[in-house]
C-alpha cells in the first residue's frame, strides 16, 4: 500500500506518533463503508478496506447484512483488522452477531447457505462461545430451529462451541432441553451422540428424562422418533 493511498487524516507523521483521526472523521469513514456494504458494492468495499476504513460501533450491525450478501463479501471484511464478527449488534437486544445469523431463515441468504456462512466465520475465527442475553449459547440458537439445525448442530460441535453441550440457560434449559421442547428429535440424537446429559436438573427439579417421560414425548413416539433412543439408560432409573 503506497502512501498516496491513505487518507491524511490516518496517515503517520515523520518522527512523530501516528496522528489518529477524530471520532466525527472516523464515523463518516465508517457510514462510506457502511454505505458500500449495504449496496453490494464488493470493490468500492474493497478498496476503503484497503484504505484502513473500519465501521464504527454504530454500523456493526451492518455485517449482519454483508453476512446474507454471500462468502465473497464477507472474505474481503475478514482481511480487515478494524473488522470484528464477533462483536455484539447494538440494539434492543444486545446479542451476539453469530446469533442474529443462526436465527435468520435460510431463505434470506442470498448465495451461500446458511450453513456454509456460519462455517466460513468459525473458520475465520469468530467467537463460538459467546452467551446471548438470556444466557443461551450457539447450541440453545440452533437446537429447536429448523430445517438446518441438524447440520448447524454437527458443525457446531466439531469446535469449541462442545463444552456448552450441557450449559443451561437463565431457564436452567439446556440445548437437549430446548429440543424436546420444541419436539425436534433429530436435533436430540446428535446432541445424544455428542455426550449430552440426560440427567441435568431442569427449572422445576426434574431431569431431562423426567421432563420428556412427563410430556410423553419419550414413551409415546419413540417408535416413530429412534432420535431418543439413546435416553433408555436414563430412563431406567428414574422410573
Amino acid at each position: 500500500m503506497t502512501s498516496s493511498s491513505v487518507p491524511s487524516h490516518i496517515m503517520s507523521l515523520p518522527d512523530a506518533s501516528p496522528v489518529w483521526p477524530d471520532p466525527q472523521t472516523e464515523e463518516c469513514d465508517s457510514t462510506a463503508l457502511a454505505t458500500a456494504i449495504l449496496a453490494g458494492d464488493v470493490e468500492q468495499v474493497r478498496s476503503l478496506v484497503r484504505m484502513g476504513i473500519g465501521l464504527t460501533q454504530s454500523h456493526h450491525w451492518v455485517l449482519y447484512e454483508a453476512c446474507l450478501q454471500g462468502a465473497h463479501m464477507v472474505d474481503i471484511l475478514l482481511t480487515s483488522q478494524r473488522v470484528n464478527f464477533s462483536t455484539f449488534i447494538p440494539n434492543a437486544t444486545g446479542d451476539p452477531l453469530l446469533f442474529f445469523i443462526l436465527r435468520t431463515p435460510s431463505s434470506r441468504f442470498s448465495t451461500e447457505s446458511k450453513v456454509a456462512t456460519v462455517a466460513q466465520l468459525l473458520d475465520n475465527g469468530i467467537d463460538p462461545c459467546p452467551l446471548d442475553r438470556v444466557g443461551q449459547t450457539v447450541l440453545h440458537a440452533v437446537a429447536g430451529v429448523r430445517p438446518e439445525s441438524g447440520p448447524l448442530l454437527s458443525l457446531l460441535l466439531r469446535i469449541s462451541a462442545r463444552v456448552h453441550i450441557n450449559s443451561q440457560n437463565t431457564f436452567l434449559d439446556t440445548p437437549l432441553a430446548v429440543t424436546i421442547l420444541s419436539g425436534h428429535f433429530e436435533a436430540a440424537q446428535i446432541l445424544l451422540e455428542h455426550g449430552a446429559d440426560v440427567h441435568v436438573k431442569m427449572e422445576w427439579g426434574e431431569s431431562v428424562v423426567q421432563f420428556a417421560l412427563r410430556r410423553n414425548n419419550l414413551s409415546q413416539r419413540t417408535r416413530q422418533h429412534r432420535s431418543l433412543g439413546q435416553c433408555r439408560p436414563g430412563l431406567n432409573s428414574v422410573r
